[in-house]
């Protein structure tokens, strides 16, 4: 799978599917638009990162839970697959 290994590539890893804390709909998609719900940022379920961007949180820190919040939201709204459809990133 091209996008997976071109990731791989950059240094990232897809997440484990975060196991629902209810049961309720993660996304939605409108036409060309996906809109998802649900992601607070919980790392392979765990959330590292808890806080303001520069009181608790370092910028670093922050960054990195932007990149897994974005790797997250793929992998609960496609299948690797349905990857290859994206036009930017």
């Amino acid at each position: 799978m091209e996008i997976e290994n071109r990731l791989k590539e950059l240094g990232y890893e897809l997440p484990n599917l975060p196991v629902p804390a209810a049961n309720y709909i993660g996304y939605v998609k409108v036409g060309d638009l996906l809109f998802i719900g649900g992601n607070i940022g919980r790392i392979n379920g765990a959330l590292k990162y808890r806080g303001k961007v520069g009181d608790a949180v370092t910028l670093e820190q922050a960054y990195e839970a932007a990149r897994n919040a974005s790797l997250k939201s793929w992998v609960t709204s496609t299948s690797p697959r349905d990857l290859q459809i994206c036009q930017r990133w």
